[in-house]
């Protein structure tokens, strides 16, 4: 049975997703699951054309800066991370100057 390519793309999406998700988790110490109000912002996040190495890098780059915030500690979240309008500002940071 062949595997329509905007199905198999999806499929591949939510994959990488989970790759994310798991990398956030083991970054930050959470164990945040792998449902739908998890996944669906990093979907949306690689499907505009970031690679699993941006999200990953940015996860660093906002663990770094927030780890030790006791204010912003708690926004090492799916929600807050891969939203579309704080995503690109928080990759921008991670350009070197």
């Amino acid at each position: 049975d062949a595997v329509p390519p905007k199905e198999k793309n999806i499929k591949n999406l939510k994959t990488e997703a989970l790759e994310v998700l798991e990398f956030l988790n083991e970054t930050t110490g959470r164990k945040y699951r792998p449902v739908d109000a998890t996944i669906n912002p990093i979907v949306c996040r690689l499907k505009s054309g970031v690679s699993v190495q941006d999200c990953r890098t940015m996860i660093i780059r906002k663990w770094r800066d927030w780890h030790r915030d006791e204010k912003m500690e708690k926004y090492l979240r799916p929600k807050t991370l891969f939203a579309a309008s704080n995503f690109e500002n928080y990759l921008a940071e991670c350009v070197e100057k």
